[in-house]
């Protein structure tokens, strides 16, 4: 599987000149160099980073929404898609053809083991995939589950120096991870035994995918996630967060994240 037969075959069954433009609903001379594209957080979640100027507010894939930020006189291109590997799959795709040169990729993340505290961030070293997506960036539908997916190495290596930079001034505390990415919220706790025994400390829904078809692509994708629930530790999804510990999580996602990534696009000009 390569990204030219992606695209050959997106074109054969449509008559799109812009991928871009029919997944995003943007014109793909609109995507900056740097994207940051996340499942579940609108920019004033991450409000640290500037003011967002809205550019398409439901693109034709999902309803994926589009925004620009002014970063320090950079122009960054903030995309949520929607949670779950199949928006996040299909955005990547149809960046392929844009001038974006790297994504970070922002989310919320689960912890599985006991020392990730709520507001914790957390930086995958590789994700193992349980997620049905990954399968369609294989020639023949291959079972995708248990494979390992890595962020692209030097924009890892760049983020974790500007988060290790970071950590002291904030009394940060950060995790590497490996994640397994599973399709449910709910039927996730039935698995985490065989998840732990797979060697994963966290849980999201899609890294794995959004590594793998950033390889596909050859565009560098890596990720800075947040810790919003820890099910070892009785604080799911379901319930079990403090008051206090979310509005910890808010700080560091609001405030902690942006100074990260702005040193990062800094670094990067």
């Amino acid at each position: 599987m390569t990204y030219k037969k992606l695209a050959q075959a997106m074109r054969q069954y449509s008559r799109t000149d812009d991928l871009c433009k029919s997944g995003l609903g943007v014109e793909g001379s609109r995507i900056r160099e740097n994207v940051i594209l996340t499942p579940g957080w609108t920019p004033e979640r991450v409000s640290g980073l500037g003011e967002a100027k809205l550019v398409s507010a439901s693109g034709p894939l999902y309803g994926i929404t589009v925004w620009e930020i002014n970063v320090d006189g950079q122009g960054i291109t903030y995309i949520k898609t929607g949670c779950g590997a199949p928006p996040v799959m299909d955005a990547l795709l149809s960046l392929g053809e844009t001038g974006c040169k790297r994504v970070l990729f922002l989310s919320s993340i689960g912890g599985l083991a006991p020392e990730m505290e709520v507001g914790d961030l957390v930086l995958p070293e590789y994700s193992v995939s349980g997620d049905g997506a990954s399968r369609y960036l294989t020639d023949g539908f291959e079972d995708t589950l248990g494979e390992k997916a890595y962020p692209d190495p030097e924009l890892f290596a760049r983020l974790r120096e500007e988060t290790q930079a970071v950590r002291a001034s904030e009394n940060l505390r950060w995790h590497l991870g490996r994640p397994f990415c599973e399709d449910t919220l709910l039927a996730q706790f039935h698995h985490i035994p065989d998840i732990l025994a797979r060697g994963c400390n966290t849980l999201d829904m899609e890294s794995a995918v959004a590594f793998r078809a950033g390889a596909l692509m050859g565009l560098p994708v890596a990720a800075l996630q947040c810790v919003s629930d820890n099910s070892l530790a009785k604080k799911s999804l379901l319930g079990g967060v403090s008051g206090e510990e979310q509005a910890r999580r808010n700080y560091v996602r609001g405030q902690v994240i942006p100074v990260i990534l702005k040193n990062l696009f800094k670094s990067l000009a």
